[in-house]
């Protein structure tokens, strides 16, 4: 098998890569069978959010998938699906330094990564590696269903002075916030647009977003959850805040 060539995508390239992630990534995976979904992912600026690598019959060996936070040059982008054929020797680290010299941008993050693998290979390549902190707030339940609770203590609310506001259109928080303020000191930092798109115009979940304010001031932060169901029992899961994160 010679050697890769390794190039940005195409849209004429989007069956291929559906088809790669269900034979290399997972079998019946909803990016490689729902089309809809795929295209609203991974699709922007008439552009195709893939670095790929094709051999010498054009076939396709290995993808490497990024989401822009932003349509400048000056974007973060994150990292999502970055899988290669094994036979292909050091096609992984090609795709993704392809990605580092050829698409503009500023910062390139990634979450949920493999510490004994994925994050070594970073780490040879100059990134930072750390490991988030998980919080949580337990109901109060007599059995809980998603996770083993050892210590069903629950904190009491403390007074704050914050209050929070549903938002259920968008049009309520475009004038109202400032979307630019936390730019400069926020990574990854993402634009009106990325929040539009991804937490008011989703084309399988429902997000819930709240504005926070001190009594009658300005927005200070947006929060965003989502209520996810598991095991005929809920998870009100905290999925971003954008604005102060103090």
């Amino acid at each position: 098998m010679g050697k890769c060539r390794v190039r940005a995508a195409t849209y004429d390239d989007v069956p291929a890569i559906m088809r790669f992630i269900n034979q290399y990534w997972k079998k019946d995976h909803i990016l490689a069978t729902n089309r809809t979904l795929f295209e609203w992912q991974y699709i922007s600026d008439s552009k195709v959010n893939f670095v790929i690598g094709v051999d010498d019959m054009d076939n396709l060996q290995g993808i490497l998938g990024f989401i822009p936070y932003d349509s400048t040059n000056e974007k973060d982008l994150s990292l999502a699906l970055w899988k290669a054929n094994q036979e292909q020797q050091f096609l992984g680290i090609r795709l993704m330094s392809y990605l580092a010299k050829e698409i503009p941008h500023k910062n390139i993050v990634c979450t949920g990564i493999n510490m004994e693998t994925t994050s070594k290979i970073y780490t040879r390549m100059g990134m930072k590696i750390g490991t988030m902190t998980q919080w949580y707030r337990l109901t109060p339940r007599n059995e809980y269903k998603v996770a083993v609770v050892v210590n069903k203590e629950i904190p009491c609310v403390q007074p704050s002075i914050y209050s929070l506001q549903r938002v259920k259109d968008f049009v309520q928080i475009e004038a109202a916030f400032d979307f630019f303020k936390y730019k400069d000191n926020t990574i990854p930092y993402k634009s009106k647009e990325y929040i539009k798109k991804r937490y008011f115009e989703h084309p399988i979940y429902q997000y819930q977003t709240y504005e926070v304010r001190e009594k009658d001031a300005d927005i200070s932060a947006l929060i965003v959850l989502r209520i996810q169901d598991y095991s005929g029992s809920k998870v009100f899961r905290f999925v971003d805040c954008i604005g102060d994160i103090n």
